[in-house]
C-alpha cells in the first residue's frame, strides 16, 4: 500500500515537471534565465544542433574563442544533446530544466521515505523546499549545475542501502558522481561527499534498531 501511495507522488512530480515546461515554454521564460544563458549557452547550443543537422559527431564548439572542446562546456550539461537532437536550443534548456526538477523532487522524496522514514507529507514538503531553494534556482538554467546537485539525496539513499543492496547502489554511486565529474562543477562533488560524511556520522553515531522512530520523529509506517 505504501508502495502505491508514493508512485502516485511521483506521478504528480512527472505532471508539475510537464506543467513547468509548457508554462515556461508558452510565456517569458526569460525571467528564469541570467544573460549569460541568452548570450552563451544558447549561441553553444545553436552550433551544436547545426553540427547535428550536418551529420557531425558535437566534440568541438568553433565559436568560443578560437574553439573550446565540448566536455568543457561548464555551463550547460551534455545530456542536452538528447533533446537538442528533437527540440530547438530554447525548447531544449526547457526540457532539460523540466527533467532535472522532476529528479530533484523524487529522488528527495525517495531519500526522504527510505533513509529518514517521513511520512508522505513531510517528504513532498522537503522535496519541494529541497527543489526550489534560491541556490537550485541560481543553477535552474545552468544546467551543469542543478544536474550536479540533484544527485545528493540519491547519493544519500545509494550509501544506506549499500550494504542490503550492494550492486545496484555501487552503480547509482559510479553514474552519479561520474555525471557530477562530466559537468564540471566541482563544488557539487565536494557538497555530495560533506553530505555523505555527514550522514555517515548521524547514523553511526545515533542511529540504533530500538531507538529509530526517536532518531527519526517525523517516521510513518
Amino acid at each position: 500500500m505504501t508502495a502505491k501511495k508514493d508512485t502516485s507522488y511521483y506521478l504528480l512530480f512527472f505532471l508539475l515537471s510537464l506543467g513547468l515546461f509548457i508554462t515556461y515554454k508558452f510565456a517569458n521564460w526569460t525571467f528564469i534565465v541570467f544573460p549569460d544563458v541568452v548570450d552563451y549557452i544558447l549561441p553553444i547550443l545553436a552550433q551544436v544542433k547545426s553540427q547535428i543537422k550536418n551529420n557531425i559527431v558535437p566534440l568541438w564548439t568553433p565559436g568560443s574563442f578560437t574553439g573550446i572542446p565540448l566536455l568543457f562546456q561548464g555551463s550547460w550539461d551534455l545530456k542536452t544533446i538528447v533533446p537538442l537532437i528533437f527540440l530547438e536550443p530554447k525548447d531544449a534548456v526547457l526540457a532539460m530544466l523540466s527533467f532535472y526538477i522532476f529528479f530533484a523532487l523524487s529522488f528527495f522524496f525517495l531519500m526522504a521515505r527510505k533513509v529518514f522514514h517521513f511520512c508522505p507529507s513531510a517528504a513532498l514538503f522537503g522535496s519541494i523546499i529541497w527543489t526550489f531553494i534560491p541556490t537550485h534556482h541560481t543553477y535552474y538554467t545552468y544546467l551543469g549545475g542543478h544536474g550536479a546537485y540533484i544527485w545528493i539525496p540519491l547519493q544519500i539513499y545509494a550509501i544506506h542501502y549499500l550494504k542490503k543492496y550492494p550492486s545496484r547502489n555501487f552503480l547509482i554511486l559510479v553514474i552519479s558522481f561520474m555525471d557530477q565529474v562530466l559537468t564540471g562543477r566541482v563544488q557539487a562533488i565536494e557538497a555530495s561527499f560533506i553530505s555523505l560524511f555527514i550522514m555517515s556520522c548521524f547514523t553511526g553515531i545515533f542511529h540504533r534498531q530500538d531507538t529509530e522512530r526517536a532518531v527519526y520523529p517525523y517516521q510513518h509506517d
